[in-house]
């Protein structure tokens, strides 16, 4: 099993004169599932896609097992880790098993040919994730719940153990929500690992082992739910006062 880890390191961005991350240090490692809270323009989108190396810090460090990701190609990054976005619409009609497959691009290359193995790694995601009877069906017709389960298994097929997710409840309604938290409890007793982001700190307090804020470019708090999601932490990023979930009002 692998024990790699990816991690942001004292992180700087800027987008003009606006300093939008000022020093922020966060960690993923297999077997967690890492749930960043902040408000919106934050900065969690960006420090996410920091740690993908889709962008390059002004100061500061990404390390996926010790190594600078200045020293990782693009193509062993996307072995180990994983991206899956908010919810995805591709150009074309693709079937599910195409969409899944895609995930293999980064073992096979873009104009590679897929083998037996790479097309067993796909039927097998799909009947981990019980989406096999939607192997067949255009990836457009599916509802936003069985979307974000195709994505997943695009990410799952890349082969890679650390996945990372923004905001991955966006449009799902709340049976679909309670299924996702379930599929994500059992990739992280896999061995996966997954930071995500979510505005809903009740989700965060359900599913996370490690609860991370991100506040005037700096990570506030990172601790067990249990610690970081209490009333001063709710007031602080949201200007409301916490009674219970689903019940806050305005401070």
């Amino acid at each position: 099993m692998s024990t790699e880890t990816l991690a942001a390191e004292a992180v700087h961005f800027s987008r003009g004169n606006r300093a939008v991350l000022a020093g922020a240090s966060l960690s993923l490692a297999p077997k967690e599932i890492v749930c960043l809270l902040g408000r919106n323009g934050a900065g969690k989108t960006t420090l996410l896609r920091i740690m993908l190396s889709f962008l390059r810090p002004d100061h500061g460090t990404v390390r996926l097992d010790g190594r600078a990701l200045s020293g990782v190609s693009r193509r062993v990054l996307a072995q180990r880790v994983a991206y899956v976005p908010q919810l995805h619409h591709p150009p074309f009609p693709y079937l599910v098993r195409e969409v899944v497959g895609m995930g293999r691009l980064p073992s096979t290359g873009l104009f590679g040919q897929t083998s037996r193995s790479d097309r067993d790694a796909v039927e097998e995601v799909m009947a981990s994730l019980d989406i096999a009877p939607l192997a067949d069906r255009r990836y457009t017709q599916l509802s936003a719940g069985e979307r974000q389960l195709v994505m997943i298994g695009r990410a799952l097929a890349q082969g890679a153990r650390l996945l990372v997710m923004d905001e991955p409840f966006t449009g799902l309604d709340y049976g679909h929500q309670m299924e996702l938290m379930d599929r994500l409890r059992s990739l992280k007793d896999q061995g996966y690992g997954i930071l995500m982001t979510t505005h809903q700190p009740d989700h965060a307090a359900m599913i996370a082992t490690r609860v991370t804020t991100l506040v005037a470019g700096q990570i506030a708090d990172d601790g067990p739910p249990e610690n970081v999601i209490v009333p001063a932490t709710i007031r602080r990023l949201y200007g409301v006062e916490m009674h219970s979930f689903g019940c806050a009002q305005s401070s």
